[in-house]
């Protein structure tokens, strides 16, 4: 009993569930004859421990530019390679990359916002395998270029 009570406890909740973080994380304000645009992305980096009961799929809720906790700008992304939900399989990693819809142009407000100081992407997926929890994710502080 204490064997199996061991190995029980030997693996971390990383090797038994998914992990997800956002790495790389970019942004630039583009000053542009009818208005400001704003570029970047990130990679969103998603792994299912070894020890998990089996793979998971993962939703997107929600990505946005933040400062000290509240919202500077809410972000539409896209990633041309993987649709969502997003099969990983245990054991699996799987590093997928997001650049922001640019279609839209920047109200001044928000462009003033955005460059007031570093910002980070915040955004929050959801998976199977936590039974549908949602997972908020946020990303190292960077300073957008072109301010």
């Amino acid at each position: 009993m204490s064997a199996l009570l061991w190995l029980g406890g030997c693996g971390g909740k990383g090797n038994v569930s998914l992990s997800a973080s956002i790495q790389q994380p970019r942004a630039a304000v583009e000053q542009l004859t009818l208005g400001t645009r704003l570029t970047g992305g990130f990679e969103l980096v998603l792994e299912v421990g070894a020890d998990a009961s089996g793979g998971s799929s993962v939703s997107l809720e929600r990505f946005e530019l933040v400062r000290d906790g509240a919202t500077v700008a809410a972000l539409t992304v896209r990633s041309d390679g993987h649709s969502f939900p997003l099969h990983v399989e245990k054991g699996q990693l799987v590093s997928v990359p997001f650049v922001f819809d640019d279609s839209t142009l920047l109200a001044a407000e928000v462009r003033d916002a955005v460059c007031a100081g570093p910002v980070s992407i915040a955004g929050a997926i959801t998976d199977t395998l936590s039974g549908g929890r949602t997972t908020p994710l946020t990303s190292a502080a960077i300073t957008p270029s072109g301010c």
